[in-house]
């Protein structure tokens, strides 16, 4: 899913941003991190299924900040649908 991630040609980072585009219709696809604040992902996990969204899980918030592109952690990553280069 890292790759997923790093493929994408944007990306939209942190809880606020990724729950704003969940409200909007806007990813495709969720990527959270296993090591995040549940009081944090919890109800963007539930917010994007509700909306069937697709919610992946990757181990490290560390490696899935790397992945989209920033120097720090990042609990949540979402793909919007024109930055997709492939289906999920």
């Amino acid at each position: 899913m890292y790759d997923r991630v790093r493929s994408a040609r944007r990306k939209i980072v942190g809880a606020r941003q990724v729950l704003r585009a969940i409200e909007q219709g806007e990813p495709i696809a969720v990527v959270v991190a296993e090591d995040a604040a549940k009081d944090i992902t919890l109800p963007l996990v539930e917010k994007a299924k509700a909306r069937g969204i697709p919610v992946h899980t990757v181990e490290s918030m560390q490696e899935l900040g790397r992945a989209a592109g920033i120097d720090v952690a990042a609990s949540v990553v979402a793909i919007p649908a024109e930055a997709a280069d492939r289906p999920t």
